[in-house]
């Protein structure tokens, strides 16, 4: 309030002022671009130095965010002038207001045509990217002449910009550029005799052929740029091994040729070129497996020399890379492995990359060091870092044969620490080993239950209650510690530790029945209960089944678990792994993720887009049919009662009790979903019973009754991370639904969509 009070009184006095004195309080930002119109037209086209400081001065102005678009024609005019930093300016000025001032632009094709033809090559090229900077449809036909002319001028610099200026143009107008013989001139540029215009050249036909998979590459051409490599810089280095990589050799001895004169490469201080040459010798040799295997031992020294440099974000590419090296031939770094050990100064994501190697290097010979250093790592402040060494703990015990007793030792030794962080982490690790070693029970059991009561992380919670249940007979006092839990059920917010409740006290009743039979029955009324669904439908399915026969549910859920054999499968996706591989140098490697999960292409956008937009029609018109979300409204105010209110348990027995009426598929925006929907639904009287996180995504109960409170409404609305919304809703009158639904939908009408 005392904010606004204050801009409320200066507004007022202001305008005291003002009156008192007209013409005092004018817009300083437009009287300076009135000021600056008038010097520019005092000017004398002598005045260079005064021009200059004018141009300089717009464009400061233009670079602080002050709109000196009404100065287009005076900056045109001043670009006539022949000094190049003006004309360096002033085209700087133009691209920058071409959009917006789209007719007046017409004004400046002459003087930049004129320039094309300038006898200094530096005014040619920066007029001719000026020229295919503006994107402006009119002036489309006074481009094609001057990029011509600039592919076959005499000066390296023009060469080379009216290459790129092609790709701009390409994209300009596709028609036109590919009748315009353009393409064939950019072909013959890969044999310049300047090194910069034949990678310019190469790097445009790559964009041009995207969807023919970049530019076509032969015997001739891998020749001219192996011949030329020590020309070119290292940037045209990498773009000319990236073409060479996608080269495929005729003969053998060919191949052994071309690895032989890029052996020094792999010598090289630029970590890029290292990587290049790396893929040229991956992708020539994947056809013979025994000289692949010989590369990948002869790429161990100039990794290993890369990952130890000074540039952090450089380290964690090459570390990155290394890794998927390490996953296709381990043995590579098998000796070596003290080289990915942590260092303190490392920040976690190079800590956590460097474990993942350990984990791929990790031998009968070596996996007692690793473990060692991994079990320093488990004492890190960082909780990132702490789960990433215990897992890698419980990689290396499940994946090296031999290691399960000197792993085990290590956790228990964690346990030890008596640190939350990491007891919740090791006992999340015991759970998992001992799927794959249930003989370890004996040792993990023991020492499970001395912790249990420092244990509140919901993951390391459903690791305890599957121990439980698994091997409660080997626990004196398993019923207790279950019956506690059962007592705190209403208080769980977890569903993933009150379904593993469910299975374990299951188990148990069918090992204890004595001890369990009453807490079981307590737990299946509770869970009946339960606003989650995943949690209610399992306690009915359980009962249903002790309803029906004890016998066969004690077979269907009491039955022995099976041990895993080798390792676990989501730590063994060799798919994923072949992929990445197969686009080594790239982002994928980064990312960990194959290319079309974090790109996509300009036309699968475009297809997917009026794919969608059909779906859309069908759908909305389908549900507009049914009276649901599609015949939403933009008119009216809500019908609901603002006062509207519900005990939970009221919500609760009413909604068990009434059948569905109608169900919605949507998708909106996830940001606006799971943060704005509850307020934006609050703002039409329609109340939130309950609300909670659920896989990422989140999950509302809803509640509404009409003015007179004689009907009321029910929804449940479950929000996927993806921006996914599943709506069940229920009411007394259900021939009410749909205008209820009316309402719904013209509160969030623009927010969510047909899914």
């Amino acid at each position: 309030f005392g904010y606004c009070a204050r801009v409320y009184l200066y507004s007022a006095s202001h305008l005291i002022v003002a009156a008192m004195a007209p013409g005092l309080f004018v817009d300083h930002k437009k009287g300076e671009v009135l000021e600056l119109k008038q010097e520019f037209r005092k000017l004398s086209s002598k005045d260079g130095k005064r021009a200059k400081e004018l141009v300089q001065k717009v464009i400061a102005y233009m670079t602080l965010g002050i709109d000196v678009s009404g100065l287009f024609t005076e900056m045109i005019m001043a670009g006539a002038q022949g000094d190049i930093v003006i004309k360096k300016l002033v085209y700087l000025y133009i691209t920058n207001y071409a959009l917006s001032q789209a007719d007046l632009t017409l004004l400046a094709i002459n003087t930049l045509q004129k320039d094309c033809r300038d006898e200094d090559p530096m005014v040619r090229g920066l007029a001719l990217r000026c020229l295919c900077n503006l994107r402006v449809k009119q002036i489309l036909e006074y481009i094609p002449q001057p990029i011509k002319d600039g592919l076959s001028d005499r000066s390296p610099y023009v060469r080379k910009t009216a290459v790129i200026s092609c790709v701009k143009y390409f994209h300009l107008d596709k028609r036109n550029f590919l009748d315009s013989g353009m393409l064939a001139t950019v072909e013959n540029l890969v044999m310049d005799r300047d090194p910069q215009v034949a990678i310019n050249a190469i790097c445009a036909l790559n964009e041009i052929k995207k969807d023919e998979g970049g530019m076509q590459v032969n015997k001739k051409v891998v020749l001219v740029l192996l011949q030329r490599m020590k020309e070119f810089n290292e940037w045209g280095q990498c773009v000319a091994l990236d073409c060479v990589a996608r080269y495929s050799p005729s003969e053998q001895q060919e191949m052994f040729d071309i690895m032989n004169f890029l052996d020094d490469k792999l010598r090289a201080s630029n970590s890029a070129v290292v990587m290049a040459t790396t893929k040229v010798f991956l992708r020539l040799t994947q056809d013979s497996p025994k000289i692949h295997s010989q590369v990948f031992k002869r790429l161990r020294s100039p990794l290993l020399t890369l990952i130890s440099g000074n540039n952090i974000e450089v380290v964690f590419a090459n570390l990155t890379h290394a890794l998927v090296i390490a996953e296709h031939s381990p043995e590579i770094f098998q000796k070596d492995y003290k080289q990915f050990f942590c260092r303190f100064s490392d920040p976690a994501y190079v800590k956590k990359r460097k474990m993942d190697v350990l984990v791929e290097v990790a031998t009968e010979d070596n996996y007692e060091n690793i473990l060692e250093e991994l079990a320093e790592s488990a004492s890190d402040t960082d909780v990132s870092m702490v789960k990433q060494a215990i897992s890698c703990i419980s990689k290396i015990i499940s994946k090296v044969e031999g290691a399960e007793e000197a792993g085990c030792a290590t956790l228990l030794g964690l346990l030890d620490n008596d640190i939350p962080l990491v007891t919740a982490e090791t006992v999340f690790a015991m759970k998992n080993l001992l799927r794959k070693f249930p003989g370890k029970a004996a040792v993990f059991i023991p020492e499970i239950r001395k912790n249990v009561l420092k244990i509140d992380d919901s993951d390391a919670k459903v690791s305890l209650v599957w121990c439980l249940g698994e091997y409660g007979e080997q626990i004196d006092d398993a019923p207790y510690i279950i019956e506690d839990m059962i007592e705190d059920y209403a208080d769980e917010e977890s569903p993933q530790v009150r379904l593993e409740l469910l299975t374990a006290t299951m188990k148990m009743f069918f090992k204890r029945p004595p001890e369990v039979q009453k807490m079981l029955g307590r737990l299946l009324a509770a869970a009946q209960d339960d606003l989650h669904t995943d949690v209610h439908d399992r306690a009915m399915l359980y009962y249903r089944l002790l309803a029906t026969s004890v016998q066969h549910a004690a077979a269907i859920v009491g039955g022995a678990s099976k041990t895993v054999e080798g390792i676990f499968l989501e730590d063994d996706n060799a798919e994923l792994k072949d992929r990445i591989f197969d686009e080594f140098n790239t982002l994928s490697v980064i990312f960990r993720k194959p290319s079309e999960k974090f790109m996509k292409t300009q036309q699968n956008d475009s297809d997917e887009g009026e794919a969608e937009e059909e779906e859309d029609d069908v759908e909305e018109e389908e549900i507009r049919e049914s009276g649901g979300v599609g015949a939403a409204t933009t008119s009216g105010s809500s019908f609901l009662d603002a006062d509207c209110e519900m005990t939970q348990a009221d919500f609760q027995e009413r909604w068990f009790s009434l059948p569905v009426s109608h169900k919605l598929n949507l998708r909106g925006d996830p940001s606006f979903l799971l943060e704005g929907m509850e307020p934006t639904l609050r703002s039409a009287n329609i109340m939130c019973m309950a609300s909670g996180h659920q896989d990422g995504g989140k999950k509302f109960f809803f509640y509404a009754s009409s003015d007179n409170q004689d009907y009321f409404y029910f929804m449940e609305v479950t929000i996927s991370a993806e921006g996914l919304v599943d709506i069940v809703v229920k009411g007394d009158d259900e021939s009410l639904v749909p205008e209820f639904l009316k309402e719904v939908a013209r509160v969030l009408q623009g927010k969510v969509f047909p899914a």
